[in-house]
């Protein structure tokens, strides 16, 4: 049996980088369940085929023909894994979201080269005492679903250390973020819009102060972490954070971190379902938010958001929407070729005509959101209990928005075209609007 060591030898290790190979996409899908295995068993169970466990079954069926044949069979085998797990790393479909092999990923990976490494010398010694035995092993090793249940457990087998590392990420993000001076932290969230919001507000406070935000869609807690580690700078005076949650603890997980004196709360939606289980648990996870302000702060809240205005919060609040009333809203919305033009009317100030080249009634109603905040902030005074202030005056620089009430046409509000929100910006069955160029 000695001559056939090393067919045997490798034909087990072709079938386990075919193995690796096929447990790419599933560790794309534990990232973008934020590693936590409990919502990737949760994805699995509802987006995954249904025969996923016999996926294998096919290639166990040819590998038992292969080994009848001897050597040569063995090395046919090897040959047709070795092809096979080059052709799944070659023609994975397009991705929505870029799979990025981070020093996390690289971590798992490594774990589950020693997982592998371990199935293999086990069934390369099975095999040598007892043949029958090992080629058995082979078979089963094929059939069941490796590539599935490689990512869990590579997981569970990092998770100490991984949560080591997390810890001292957020140690160092939390010193940099005390260090700075006369610094102010923004948390925006919501199920739709928050991203949008977040665009809108640091361009109108861009304008006069020097403004960092969470870039893309870094909304969790080690993207935050990360955005503030690599990205935060002593000159920084603003920090628009993005705040994404999907159980409840996640946003107060993330104000524990940056201590935001803002928030403002795009909506409430059914987003997430499936890990909140109920639409108040996502409405209490919001509200995070705004129970985490300190006792100087204030919350900025869509009334348009049904949850939203029913929620009974009581602490200072600005209410916006495009509702007429409410402390913050725009009213009379058309659209032309120059873009959406509304009027926005915030307490304490003339009505304002803007015009943006961004389309859609949400596209209004997210800027009002950002308005609301925006407006005192770049008057020279923070918000107290609505946006507030007197005269004329309004946002500074002109081309950002109207330099006064007065102006005879609309002028133009630029905003910055929108990244892709992978949907999150809107609500279910909306298209987004794309500025016109």
């Amino acid at each position: 049996m000695t001559d056939a060591l090393l067919p045997r030898l490798a034909l087990l290790a072709a079938a386990a980088v075919w193995q690796a190979a096929r447990s790419r996409h599933y560790f794309h899908m534990l990232q973008l369940n934020s590693y936590r295995n409990e919502r990737y068993a949760a994805w699995l169970s509802k987006n995954a085929p249904r025969l996923w466990f016999f996926a294998g079954l096919p290639a166990a069926v040819a590998t038992a023909v292969a080994l009848t044949m001897g050597l040569p069979g063995m090395l046919a085998a090897a040959f047709g894994y070795a092809l096979a797990a080059v052709y799944t790393l070659c023609a994975k479909k397009p991705e929505k979201k870029p799979f990025v092999v981070t020093d996390r990923v690289k971590r798992q990976f490594l774990a589950a080269a020693g997982l592998l490494l371990a199935a293999l010398l086990l069934t390369a010694l099975v095999w040598r005492a007892a043949p029958y035995w090992g080629a058995g092993l082979l078979l089963l090793f094929v059939t069941l679903p490796v590539p599935v249940g490689l990512p869990p457990a590579a997981n569970r087998l990092m998770a100490g250390r991984e949560r080591r590392i997390a810890d001292s990420f957020v140690r160092s993000a939390q010193q940099k973020l005390q260090s700075q001076r006369d610094f102010i932290v923004i948390g925006v969230t919501g199920s739709y819009g928050k991203t949008s919001v977040k665009y809108i507000l640091s361009e109108l406070l861009r304008e006069k102060y020097n403004t960092l935000m969470t870039p893309e869609s870094y909304n969790t807690t080690m993207g935050v972490v990360r955005t503030v580690n690599e990205q935060l700078r002593p000159q920084h005076q603003v920090f628009v954070c993005e705040m994404g949650a999907r159980q409840v603890g996640d946003i107060k997980e993330i104000c524990d971190i940056v201590h935001p004196t803002y928030g403002i709360i795009t909506s409430v939606g059914i987003a997430h379902l499936e890990t909140f289980r109920t639409t108040e648990n996502i409405r209490k996870t919001k509200f995070e938010l705004a129970d985490s302000l300190p006792e100087n702060g204030l919350a900025f809240l869509n009334f348009d958001s049904t949850p939203v205005a029913s929620a009974g919060y009581t602490r200072p609040h600005v209410s916006y929407g495009l509702t007429p009333g409410l402390d913050c809203y725009s009213d009379d919305i058309s659209v032309s070729e120059q873009g959406t033009s509304f009027t926005l009317h915030c307490k304490g100030h003339e009505p304002l005509r803007l015009t943006t080249r961004l389309l859609g009634r949400h596209n209004v109603l997210n800027i009002t959101g950002a308005a609301a905040l925006a407006l005192p902030f770049c008057l020279g005074a923070a918000p107290e209990s609505a946006p507030g202030g007197g005269g004329d005056t309004v946002l500074v620089e002109p081309h950002i928005m109207l330099p006064g009430p007065d102006a005879p046409t609309p002028q133009p509000l630029p905003i910055a075209p929108l990244p892709d929100l992978d949907g999150e910006g809107l609500p279910e069955g909306e298209a987004p609007l794309l500025p016109l160029e």
